[in-house]
């Protein structure tokens, strides 16, 4: 995280998230943070889709993939879909 945080979405900060476990929650969070940080908005839809119950679920935060969702088609002009 401290690579993203300090570069941006580079190469490199892709490796080093790819070697956190798939199924821990803040892979999930890493990745859409990353995603998003890197216009690949279509990516970080699909990984939104696949979140268990429909929540995204970590010791930090806790909210629902249809607001996730929202912002992400907000950041793609789509603002009708994200009402």
């Amino acid at each position: 995280m401290n690579l993203y945080c300090w570069k941006g979405p580079v190469p490199e900060a892709y490796t080093a998230f790819d070697m956190v476990d798939h199924e821990h929650a803040w892979y999930t969070w890493a990745m859409l943070n990353l995603e998003m940080a890197d216009g690949k908005i279509e990516a970080a839809l699909d990984r939104v889709a696949a979140l268990p119950d429909g929540w995204h679920k970590t010791k930090i935060e806790v909210y629902p993939a249809a607001l996730a969702e929202a912002f992400l088609r907000q950041r793609l002009g789509e603002t009708e879909l994200a009402k």
